[in-house]
């Protein structure tokens, strides 16, 4: 709030209120002997009460009177000294109080004010009269008021000091509105006297329109601005301040014209220091390639389009991160993979340490199958962050996918090199899937005996070991006894009353396998797990087993019985926020019918998540269930497919920029 240097003397304390009940309370409090609230009923009453006081009283009274009188008058130095008849001891002392702090502010210091203020008693009516001025100079006490004592002591408090503040907590409110005609008049009235008495203060309200405009405005308030404010001297022709508003509006074309306009101003702005010009044009660049992306998901083309304008931006500035990373990011999702992974070289080298470009390149190069550049990639990755647990599972998943290449190829030592390097990597914590592998490896190789001892340590594990041994016997073509031998095993889990953790398991183990390509009898393999699954359903699984077999069959895409499930736990576990989200994202449509029937399904249920997370335990697994809740709740707020029509319609109504 922008308050006067120097206060009004508006007799804040002796304005009477009504005599009578003034009177009434004076003789009460004299008859409970009450003298704090005789001092108070006496001070508004004025000079007339001083023949009902007591004799001791009188002398504090008659200065409290005749200070509050030399103070409205001007002679700030006599009323201090009248002041000084006033004991600590006496009823008047909060009328001291409430006086020197007037006196300080009306000699412009503040702190001294409230200094004598915030001493006086909360009940009395010295603080009643002065809470709306303390209101406005003090933002602890402002911030301790109820929201409806707040609004109050603020209209009351502009009232009192009068000046600027009403009309400006007026243009507050006009620039909320939708419409900014009336909120420009108001700054057309005002501005005068604020160049005059608060010029610092012009810069910021101007702030506050080019906001606003950016927010809510028209085009045709441009002008308005430029009529009233003048251009920034960074902005001369406020192509930035127009380029920002057709961004709000989505106008992309017009956006795109309008900040090649104010790149071209940069170039040799004397605002814009010469050794930054550079970088200014480079996010300039950018901003123009996040418009040209964000129009080619409406289905438009912008030229220049998205590559060339993170090209160049990177050319302007090669050390600035964000065209680089925004060019890699857009190439890998448009799934252009082989000018992603340049874009991506050139990210890394120019930015060796940057984790989430090594781990994608890695995860781009294990793709492509290029395994050696993909271990390189997650290695550095890893010596970038080497606490993260998460790209140490990374990089140990692609030494086994090295291994099991090897072992194709029928290099076994090479196979148990790599799997040494994946064990030691999961800090050697035993997982049924690489120990299934180093077990047919083994057996490849005609170790037998370490072969039957890695499939003791994958059994102990869990039953359920017996699938991925039957897989992975399949995939290196391992003698029929031995193949027959695990088909069996697991036949013998399959039979076996269904329990949660073990479907939980099994789903694991199965999704584990899907990654590592297609197998002969994949189909029946996954015909007996779903089976399974359905089988556990039944048998009433704990609440962590569900939301754990809830992650994995979405992971497997298998969305019937992720609704099962989902709808189940939501039955019987209904303040667990996972089980309405897991059901959302069985209904979610994929991308390419992201508008299709099932859309609709899905916001409340996003909703209902979003309501039970607030009240449930958070840990890291809820923190991304909502960062990935934002995310859809994102893309249904997409406009549909054929909006891009509309768009291009009204942008030939689009001013010409």
């Amino acid at each position: 709030m922008i308050v006067p240097r120097r206060s009004p003397r508006t007799p804040v304390a002796c304005v009477p209120g009504s005599p009578g009940r003034a009177a009434e309370r004076l003789r009460a409090a004299l008859a409970a002997e009450d003298f704090a609230l005789a001092a108070d009923a006496a001070m508004e009453i004025g000079p007339p009460a001083r023949g009902r006081l007591p004799e001791s009283h009188r002398p504090a009274f008659d200065a409290a009177c005749d200070a509050f009188a030399l103070f409205e008058s001007g002679h700030d130095e006599a009323a201090r000294e009248k002041l000084q008849a006033v004991g600590l001891s006496s009823p008047f002392l909060d009328w001291k109080l409430l006086l020197r702090g007037l006196i300080a502010h009306a000699a412009g210091d503040p702190s001294r004010a409230l200094d004598n203020w915030s001493r006086l008693a909360p009940g009395r009516l010295p603080a009643r009269l002065i809470a709306p001025l303390r209101f406005a100079l003090d933002p602890p006490f402002r911030t301790a008021q109820p929201p409806g004592m707040q609004a109050q002591l603020q209209s009351k408090g502009d009232r009192l000091i009068g000046g600027l503040a009403p009309r400006l907590r007026e243009l507050q409110r006009l620039l909320a509105r939708p419409r900014l005609d009336n909120a420009f008049r108001q700054a057309e009235s005002i501005l005068p006297e604020l160049k005059r008495d608060l010029p610092e203060a012009v810069g910021r309200i101007a702030d506050c329109f080019r906001a606003a405009i950016v927010g809510h405005g028209e085009p045709a308030d441009i002008d308005r601005y430029r009529r009233l404010f003048g251009a920034p001297p960074d902005d001369p022709t406020l192509a930035r301040l127009e380029a920002l508003a057709a961004e709000e509006r989505h106008a992309w074309s017009a956006s795109h014209t309008l900040w090649q306009r104010f790149e071209a101003t940069v170039i040799d702005c004397p605002a814009w220091p010469a050794a930054d010009r550079d970088r200014v044009r480079a996010h300039v660049w950018c901003r123009m390639g996040r418009n040209a992306d964000n129009a080619a998901k409406d289905g438009r083309r912008l030229q220049p389009n998205a590559e060339t304008c993170y090209r160049r931006a990177a050319e302007l500035a090669p050390g600035f991160l964000e065209p680089h990373e925004q060019l890699f990011k857009m190439l890998r999702h448009r799934n252009r993979l082989a000018p992603a992974l340049a874009a991506g070289k050139r990210l890394v080298k120019q930015f060796p340490d940057h984790g989430p470009a090594l781990e994608a390149m890695a995860d781009l190069c294990q793709t492509r199958g290029h395994a050696a550049e993909a271990l390189e990639y997650a290695r550095r990755a890893l010596a970038a962050n080497p606490l993260d647990r998460r790209l140490r599972g990374k990089l140990a998943e692609i030494h086994r996918v090295r291994a099991r290449a090897l072992a194709a190829m029928a290099d076994y030592a090479g196979a148990e090199a790599e799997l040494a390097e994946s064990f030691t990597l999961s800090d050697r914590r035993a997982e049924i899937g690489p120990l299934a592998l180093s077990a047919v490896i083994a057996y490849k190789s005609g170790n037998a005996a370490t072969a039957e001892e890695r499939v003791r340590r994958a059994t102990a594990i869990g039953p359920t070991a017996a699938y991925p041994l039957a897989a992975e016997a399949v995939r290196f073509t391992l003698p029929k006894p031995l193949k027959c031998r695990f088909e069996a095993e697991f036949a013998t889990v399959l039979a076996a009353p269904a329990t949660g953790p073990a479907a939980v398991n099994l789903a694991a183990a199965f999704l584990d396998q899907t990654r590592h390509g297609a197998y002969v009898g994949q189909k029946g393999h996954e015909r007996k797990v779903r089976t399974y699954i359905e089988a556990a359903l039944k048998r009433e699984p704990a609440e962590a087993d569900l939301v754990r077999l809830c992650h994995r069959l979405r992971d497997l895409d298998w969305l019937r019985l992720l609704k099962k499930s989902a709808a189940y736990g939501q039955t019987r576990f209904t303040r667990n926020p996972f089980f309405p989200f897991f059901e959302a994202a069985a209904q979610l449509p994929p991308a390419d019918r992201l508008f299709g029937r099932a859309a609709w399904k899905v916001e409340p249920l996003l909703e209902k998540a979003r309501r039970l997370a607030e009240n449930y335990p958070p840990d890291d697994e809820l923190r991304r269930m909502l960062e990935e809740l934002d995310e859809v709740r994102r893309v249904l707020a997409v406009p549909a497919p054929f909006a891009h029509v509309f768009n291009q319609l009204f942008d030939a109504f689009d001013e010409d920029p």
